[in-house]
């Protein structure tokens, strides 16, 4: 299928709820594969996410951004916006390759109505080459018609702790539809999160072994101990991501193939990677991989 006929399916499938069923809809049917029992992947208490296999990173670049179209489409038409958390690393310039590979992939999203957030930042200046928010700008923002003030960044003049306060302020305070939760307070619903996969199996700034995995009070917290430089951060917790409407990971290369097993097909007793903790409250979970990251799996 055509990217142009990919999202018009997608959208027109997303915006009615009776035609949302994967094997009515041909946008939402998985091009690529998806595993024979997905209920196998992750303990029956968790969300079982859909896996889709792409055979190369261009390919898996194209349907990300077809799926992300369609979200912010049907996001505007419920409420006039789309909020969206964006992840550093590779994933923004992934994600650009796609929505911006035509001049029609690029008008068929409307960018004035975007909301950016990000996953997680490095308390850095913003234009620091280590900055998450620049890559967003560089990669996509900057070649697209956003609003001023479209990307909410950290303010990094702030200590560390101040900054994670801060920004769960002005998030709260950024007009998305909020739920209680018990422990966190007030939680935002983002649209989307989109979050990556280190080789170790952290996403955002969620480490193995590292005190936040735990941390459930705050809705974005910050770690001045972080495994990778630099040291000190702002990341999502746990009930920020697990909030959101649709959570989608992106996992492409060889680098990933053996952390990529064990999430889907690791022993019942493994400790649980940041990554497979991921659970949405009540939205869906999918995961994009590459040929070369899913390498691994036997039920692809």
């Amino acid at each position: 299928m055509p990217p142009s006929a990919f999202i018009s399916s997608y959208t027109a499938c997303l915006a009615s709820p009776s035609r949302s069923n994967s094997s009515f809809c041909p946008a939402l049917r998985p091009t690529p594969r998806v595993p024979h029992s997905p209920s196998r992947l992750l303990s029956p208490t968790m969300s079982s996410p859909r896996l889709n296999v792409f055979p190369s990173k261009a390919a898996l670049s194209e349907s990300l951004a077809a799926k992300v179209t369609a979200l912010s489409a049907a996001a505007i038409a419920d409420h006039a916006s789309f909020s969206v958390a964006i992840s550093g690393g590779s994933l923004p310039a992934l994600l650009s390759a796609g929505l911006l590979a035509t001049p029609e992939s690029t008008a068929a999203v409307d960018w004035a109505k975007w909301k950016v957030f990000l996953v997680d930042e490095r308390h850095v200046p913003r234009d620091d080459p280590d900055s998450n928010g620049k890559a967003a700008r560089e990669s996509l923002l900057e070649s697209v018609a956003v609003p001023e003030g479209a990307l909410w960044e950290i303010r990094p003049e702030l200590e560390v702790g101040e900054c994670a306060r801060d920004y769960a302020e002005r998030m709260r305070a950024a007009g998305m539809r909020m739920i209680d939760h018990p422990t966190a307070g007030k939680v935002p619903v983002l649209d989307l999160v989109l979050l990556g996969l280190g080789e170790d199996g952290h996403t955002a700034s969620l480490f193995p072994g590292h005190a936040l995995l735990d941390e459930a009070s705050v809705i974005i917290a910050p770690i001045e101990d972080s495994p990778k430089p630099p040291p000190s951060r702002v990341t999502f917790t746990y009930p920020m991501i697990d909030a959101a409407e649709s959570v989608v990971f992106v996992a492409t290369g060889g680098g990933k193939k053996e952390v990529v097993k064990s999430i889907f097909e690791g022993a019942a007793d493994e400790v649980p990677l940041p990554a497979k903790r991921v659970n949405p409250t009540s939205g869906n979970l999918e995961w994009y991989v590459d040929e070369d990251a899913a390498a691994l799996l036997e039920n692809k």
